[in-house]
């Protein structure tokens, strides 16, 4: 491994780059779920109508620092070890980025949960119900992500405790999708109620109505089909 990151190949640093764009991307898609939720709360009656400045944003933003990263990394000082090395102070290039989108994911996810504990006020138990609200929206904001924003080379300190901390990153950020998704599909009442619902009703049809008669419906649909 070692040998690769001293000879710097080509594909080695496209792989970077490739890993570095996917990485900075995650942060503005972040902040467009977070921006499209918060204008779905606090605005409840505005219409959406400029889903093109979420794409440009997503996948814009992050052409546009990556353009200029990699003409510094090409420097001669910096083109080294399949460029894995942080450049220090022209690191902050790429860094930017992603510190504006949590910082500004954080005060969006605050107005969010001000607005929430202002309509659950009513409520006798509203404050607990304002903190469930925002432990949930946590991971959609991406505020897990303030501890991971500066990039620690594990092989550089050697640390235990900095191993533990690298590969907990890389596994929240390979399922920050599928929390979410958990999160807001699977374990939503409402998504669970209809698939209650849907099971309830084809086992009811079942019963009225012999499988031996539904596989023989199926069959004759499928001949006419073919014809």
């Amino acid at each position: 491994m070692n040998s690769v990151l001293d000879e710097n190949p080509k594909w080695c640093r496209a792989l970077v780059i490739l890993y570095k764009f996917s990485h900075i991307t995650n942060f503005c898609w972040m902040l467009n779920e977070a921006a499209y939720l918060h204008r779905r709360i606090v605005l409840s009656f505005a219409e959406e109508r400029h889903f093109l400045y979420y794409y440009l944003f997503g996948w814009g933003a992050p052409v546009f620092v990556m353009i200029p990263y990699i003409v510094v990394h090409s420097l001669e000082d910096y083109d080294i070890n399949c460029w894995t090395v942080p450049m220090f102070y022209p690191e902050l290039i790429y860094d930017i980025l992603p510190v504006t989108c949590v910082v500004l994911n954080a005060l969006l996810l605050f107005n969010v949960v001000r607005v929430l504990m202002t309509k659950l006020r009513s409520s006798p138990d509203h404050f607990r119900a304002g903190l469930r609200a925002s432990l949930i929206l946590l991971p959609v904001f991406g505020i897990q992500y303030t501890f991971y924003i500066a990039n620690v080379d594990p092989f550089e300190s050697c640390s235990t405790g900095v191993f533990v901390a690298k590969y907990i990153q890389i596994v929240i950020e390979a399922l920050q999708g599928a929390i979410v998704t958990t999160i807001f599909c699977f374990l939503n009442g409402e998504y669970i109620g209809r698939l209650k619902v849907h099971k309830h009703v084809k086992r009811t049809i079942h019963k009225i109505i012999p499988r031996s008669s539904i596989m023989l419906t199926e069959q004759q649909e499928l001949d006419k089909t073919t014809e």
